[in-house]
C-alpha cells in the first residue's frame, strides 16, 4: 500500500481526533447558566418561537441578551435569534363625521323614527327632523358613518367652549337606526385645566367594527355635553401585549431615582404617587445604562391624575426611543410625596430550530460569554424551500416555570487564577500533534 495515502489518511485521523477532543473541552451545557425554562414545543413545526419571559430581562447580564442559549435534551445548542417585535402600526387620516344632537328621550328604541331621520339611498343622513342641527350641546349625539371604507378603531371628540368637564359617555352601533348594541360601555371624556396647565382625554379605541351609525350617550356628568366635531381613524396594529413594572424610587439631593432590575427594552413611563390619587406635575426626566454614566436629558413632561366622581383621569403613557436601566425625576415647583414609576416594554421573541431530542430547555444568565449570531435567516429560507418563512405563522412555544440550572454564581465574573479548561485544552493540542508526529515519523522509517 502506498506509504503516502497512509500517511495522509493517519494525518487526517489524528486532526479529526484533536478537533473531537477540543469540540468536547469548548462546548458548553445548559447548567453553566445562572437560570432556565423548559419549553413545551408543538410538533408540527421545527421552527418556534417563544416571547421573551419578564425574569430573563432580570438575570442576563449583556443588553443584548447574547448571554441567552436554546438547548436540546442532549446539552446541543440549537440555532435560534433574538429579534424585536414588528412594530406594524400603521394609522389612516383623521376622517370628520357628519354628527346630529338628539333630544333628551332619544335612548329610547324607536326616538330615530319619531325624528324622522332622512337618508339617501346609500344610507347616508341628509336631515334629522326633532333634533337641533349639526354640532352644539346635547346629551346624546347621532353619527352619521356610512362614509367609511372600513371599520375606525380610534375616535375623537372636540369639545367646544372653556371650562373643565368631565363626563362618562356610552358609544352605541347600528346598521339600520333601530336596533342598537353597546360598542363601548363606558369611557370618559374630560378637559381639566390647573395652575395654567391644561390637560384632557378626548380620544379613546374603538373595537374593530364596521358599523353605519354610531350613538354617542352621556351617561353621567353634569351639564350636557359640547361636542362640535367627530373624527375616527383606523390603526392597523400588529404588537404584542405591552408589560409594565412598578418602580419604587429613592429619594437623592434634587430629585429621585429609580433602578429597572434588568435589561428591559422599556419604551413607556408613567408615575403614580402612593399617597394621592389627584396630581398634576411638571418632570425632567433623565436616564442612563450604567450607575457611573452620565445622566441623558430625556425631557421635561407633565404628568397628571385625578379621581372626580369615581372617574380617572390620567395623562398618557410617555414614550421613550429606547430603555436604560436607572431613572432620575426631578420635578419642577410642586413634587410628589412617594413618586412611583412604571415602566413599560414590548417583550423580544426568541425564533429557534428543533433539533435533537426534547425537552427543549431556555437558558440565560452567564457573565463572561460571548453572544451568538446564528444566520437564522438562511437557514429558514433552505430549511422551507428556498423560499422566505413568515414568521407572524411561527407556533408559539409554551414556557414552563423558571428554574435555577447554575445559579446565581454564574453572574459573576471568574476570579483570576489557574484556568485549567484552557490548560486541559492545550494539553490535548499538543497532546494530539505530537501523537500525529509520532505517526507520521513511524510511517517514514517504513
Amino acid at each position: 500500500m502506498n506509504s503516502s495515502w497512509i500517511f495522509r489518511r493517519s494525518a487526517l485521523m489524528g486532526l479529526v481526533l484533536i478537533l473531537g477532543l477540543v469540540a468536547v473541552a469548548a462546548v458548553a451545557d445548559q447548567s453553566e447558566f445562572a437560570r432556565g425554562r423548559v419549553l413545551d414545543t408543538d410538533d408540527a413545526s421545527f421552527v418556534q418561537r417563544i416571547r421573551m419571559p419578564d425574569d430573563v430581562y432580570e438575570w442576563v447580564v449583556r443588553r443584548d441578551l447574547g448571554d441567552l442559549r436554546v438547548f436540546n435534551r442532549d446539552q446541543e445548542e440549537m440555532p435560534y435569534n433574538v429579534r424585536r417585535p414588528a412594530r406594524i402600526e400603521e394609522y389612516s387620516p383623521w376622517q370628520s363625521l357628519p354628527i346630529f344632537p338628539l333630544p333628551e328621550d332619544s335612548g329610547d328604541e324607536d326616538a330615530e323614527t319619531r325624528l324622522r331621520v332622512e337618508v339617501t339611498e346609500t344610507g347616508a343622513i341628509v336631515d334629522l327632523r326633532g333634533g337641533s342641527g349639526t354640532g352644539g350641546t346635547a346629551p346624546s349625539f347621532l353619527v352619521d358613518a356610512t362614509a367609511l371604507d372600513r371599520a375606525p378603531t380610534e375616535i375623537r371628540l372636540d369639545l367646544a367652549g372653556d371650562g373643565d368637564i368631565v363626563s362618562r359617555l356610552r358609544i352605541e352601533t347600528s346598521d339600520d337606526l333601530s336596533s342598537w348594541q353597546t360598542l363601548v360601555a363606558d369611557v370618559t371624556v374630560a378637559r381639566l385645566t390647573s395652575a395654567g396647565h391644561e390637560v384632557g382625554i378626548d380620544a379613546f379605541d374603538l373595537p374593530k367594527r364596521k358599523t353605519r351609525y354610531l350613538r354617542i350617550q352621556q351617561i353621567e356628568g353634569r351639564s350636557p355635553l359640547p361636542i362640535d366635531r367627530v373624527e375616527v381613524r383606523h390603526r392597523r396594529s400588529e404588537l404584542p401585549e405591552r408589560r409594565w413594572r412598578s418602580l419604587t424610587g429613592n429619594r437623592v439631593e434634587g430629585g429621585w431615582e429609580f433602578a429597572s432590575g434588568g435589561w428591559f427594552p422599556v419604551d413607556r413611563l408613567k408615575l403614580k404617587d402612593a399617597d394621592s390619587s389627584n396630581f398634576l406635575v411638571t418632570v425632567q426626566v433623565y436616564s442612563r445604562m450604567d450607575d457611573t454614566d452620565a445622566w441623558r436629558d430625556r425631557g421635561l413632561n407633565t404628568f397628571y391624575r385625578s379621581r372626580i366622581g369615581g372617574v380617572i383621569v390620567e395623562s398618557a403613557a410617555l414614550a421613550i426611543d429606547d430603555g436604560d436601566r436607572f431613572w432620575r425625576l426631578e420635578f419642577e415647583g410642586e413634587s410628589l410625596g412617594e413618586p412611583q414609576l412604571e415602566t413599560g416594554w414590548l417583550p423580544d421573541e426568541v425564533v429557534f430550530l428543533k433539533q435533537g431530542p426534547a425537552p427543549y430547555v431556555l437558558a440565560y444568565g452567564q457573565a463572561g460569554v460571548q453572544a451568538r449570531q446564528w444566520p437564522l435567516t438562511e437557514l429558514l429560507r433552505q430549511l422551507n424551500g428556498n423560499a422566505p418563512l413568515d414568521l407572524a405563522d411561527v407556533p408559539f412555544a409554551r414556557v414552563a416555570d423558571a428554574q435555577m440550572l447554575g445559579g446565581p454564581d454564574r453572574l459573576l465574573e471568574a476570579e483570576p487564577g489557574i484556568d485549567w479548561r484552557t490548560i486541559v485544552l492545550w494539553t490535548v493540542l499538543v497532546l494530539g500533534v505530537l501523537a500525529v508526529a509520532a505517526m507520521a515519523y513511524r510511517l517514514l522509517r517504513t
